[in-house]
């Protein structure tokens, strides 16, 4: 199996999965939409399951692996932190858009080992936003609350924009994301920091 070929099949797959769910995708279509026949393709991957698990763990490791910089930077507030995390999100949405849909859409379909890393994979990243809103309760810059709920309630109304945003709403997508960064930490910000 050559990268090449791997990648242009998981390329496919994830338009494949984000286009038309992962349930109603076959074998035979991503065989074709790849141009190879679904016999070959079995050389290549092992099974279905298989190219969302790819998508899915690849996508969480990118994410931890562009945040993880920000929790050893000691030369900005823990306020610039969360804000450029948000922003390093955002942007990672607007770049991975098909596999962010997957990743929320199809979150539940993975099952055994596969569900299991990609659930620690997740969690990683979850633990990254849980240690920035930490810095900043220590900090008093951030108000005290609970950490794994706010980071649920934030990475889940990130997540959500792409279900719901569309062009025809008059927003670019950075707008969008600047509305709802403004939003989030105006929720988690003590006061005197709001304004800034």
């Amino acid at each position: 199996m050559t990268q090449r070929t791997y990648d242009r099949i998981l390329k496919e797959a994830t338009w494949l999965f984000a286009q038309r769910g992962y349930s109603a995708s076959s074998m035979r279509e991503l065989a074709n939409a790849v141009g190879i026949r679904k016999a070959t393709l079995y050389h290549h991957v092992s099974s279905k399951e298989e190219l969302l698990f790819q998508i899915m763990y690849r996508l969480a490791k990118q994410m931890h692996e562009s945040i993880k910089p920000l929790l050893h930077n000691s030369e900005i507030t823990s306020a610039d932190k969360i804000r450029q995390a948000l922003k390093i999100h955002f942007d990672s949405i607007a770049t991975n858009r098909l596999e962010v849909t997957i990743a929320v859409l199809e979150r539940r379909t993975l099952s055994g080992e596969y569900r299991q890393k990609v659930r620690e994979a997740v969690t990683q990243y979850e633990t990254d936003f849980q240690n920035l809103i930490a810095e900043g309760i220590k900090r008093g810059e951030v108000v005290d609350m609970d950490m794994a709920v706010a980071t649920q309630a934030i990475l889940s109304m990130c997540n959500s924009i792409v279900q719901w945003y569309s062009p025809s709403s008059g927003y670019s997508m950075d707008e969008i994301a600047s509305m709802l960064t403004n939003i989030i930490l105006r929720g988690i910000l003590n006061n005197e920091l709001k304004t800034r």
